[in-house]
């Protein structure tokens, strides 16, 4: 998956605009939820088309939380007083340790996560 974020700042009112963009990658593995894992089997198989649309689903809303990750990121960068020509071009995103993404995945800046 990747989701780019365009940007624009300037360093002062007084300043033109300068604009750039970043473009977060992630690699997203389909998995089973854990709470269907324990849920009685259905009776009937679900069909192949089911199952497809199941998968599509969950590969929109994982996309949708990439993508409001990378613009809280980029929008937290700026608040944070940060310059925008020391932004990345790429960013591979980082995942928790069952490959989920978290709210500080699209973190491309360092930031004390105790403040």
């Amino acid at each position: 998956m990747r989701v780019r974020v365009s940007y624009r700042w300037r360093e002062s009112p007084e300043d033109d605009w300068n604009s750039g963009s970043i473009l977060f990658k992630y690699k997203f593995r389909l998995r089973r939820d854990p709470y269907t894992l324990t849920q009685p089997k259905p009776k009937r198989k679900p069909s192949a088309r089911k199952l497809a649309e199941d998968r599509e689903n969950e590969l929109r809303r994982e996309w949708e939380h990439l993508e409001q990750l990378a613009h809280w990121s980029v929008r937290d960068y700026f608040r944070a007083g940060h310059d925008g020509a020391d932004i990345p071009d790429e960013f591979e995103v980082k995942t928790d340790d069952r490959d989920h993404l978290n709210n500080f995945s699209a973190d491309f800046w360092e930031r004390s996560r105790g403040s």
